[in-house]
């Protein structure tokens, strides 16, 4: 992977978007900050945050398997399919969650406890995701993309902020209330991918730089301003520029219908996950 991918990897609730345009930067004489653009799985984000689950835990006579149903019914096709195809990592993630409310621990702070559980498990499958059939990983793509769409139409600073700063910057503020379940259709595909890349593993070489590359070709024949390049360069929360260069630079890497574009890919949300 490119020196400057790694650079630019962000460990945070979130997956790490790597700066793929660097040596596009460079040739145009721009300077190459780092992208932290923040675009991963933080699923456990919304989850304590509901008005209909507030209501439950506030009950102290709550069972734990009450408790428990309650974050299913948050979500109950991520957890159905968590139950089903990770057994394991279920009863993990169940396990923490009710042991954080259990604790008294406040409700931000539940929220933010069951991201870090989520990314665990999230790291957990990185490798598996990477051998994931290309039509997994095209998916959990365009989901991915759906959601930053949707923050763009609804909220542009908001948008800004998630790209930058990733998806636990909005534990326990409004935001997650808003947003956080529109979140879950990341965490089901991320889930599926994983469980396909043991299922039916597909093997893919390693990208080189040309491999990178094309995506910013892809990028610039698409009609990507230098104002877009420039907010990839240095993002900055404040830039109205931020959040579309994102989408675009997703939706170039998504589209190469191309090996180099599978390969590219897999190599990608593989990072995202194991970050």
């Amino acid at each position: 992977m490119p020196y400057w991918m790694w650079g630019a990897i962000v460990g945070a609730a979130g997956g790490g978007v790597g700066a793929l345009l660097g040596w596009l930067l460079e040739r145009a004489g721009l300077k190459v900050g780092r992208w932290l653009s923040v675009i991963g799985v933080a699923a456990g984000l919304g989850l304590m945050q509901t008005p209909a689950f507030r209501n439950m835990i506030e009950q102290l006579s709550v069972s734990n398997e009450q408790i428990e149903a309650a974050i299913v019914g948050v979500a109950p096709e991520v957890f159905d399919y968590l139950r089903v195809s990770f057994p394991d990592d279920y009863q993990a993630f169940m396990h923490g969650s009710v042991e954080a409310v259990r604790s008294g621990t406040k409700k931000g702070e539940v929220a933010v406890r069951s991201t870090q559980i989520m990314q665990a498990i999230r790291q957990k499958h990185a490798a598996s995701v990477r051998l994931a059939p290309d039509a997994e990983l095209a998916n959990l793509m365009s989901v991915t993309i759906a959601f930053y769409e949707m923050l763009l139409r609804d909220d542009p600073a908001a948008c800004a902020q998630v790209a930058i700063s990733g998806p636990a910057s909005m534990a326990g503020t409004a935001l997650a209330e808003r947003y956080g379940l529109a979140m879950m259709p990341q965490a089901l595909a991320l889930f599926q991918a994983a469980r396909a890349g043991i299922d039916t593993p597909t093997v893919r070489r390693a990208p080189t730089e040309s491999d990178w590359g094309m995506v910013g070709e892809a990028m610039v024949a698409a009609g990507a301003s230098n104002g877009y390049l420039q907010a990839i360069g240095e993002p900055n929360a404040s830039n109205p520029d931020t959040c579309p260069a994102l989408v675009m630079f997703l939706k170039a890497m998504n589209e190469a219908a191309t090996e180099e574009g599978r390969i590219v890919r897999a190599a990608y949300l593989a990072e995202l996950a194991a970050t």
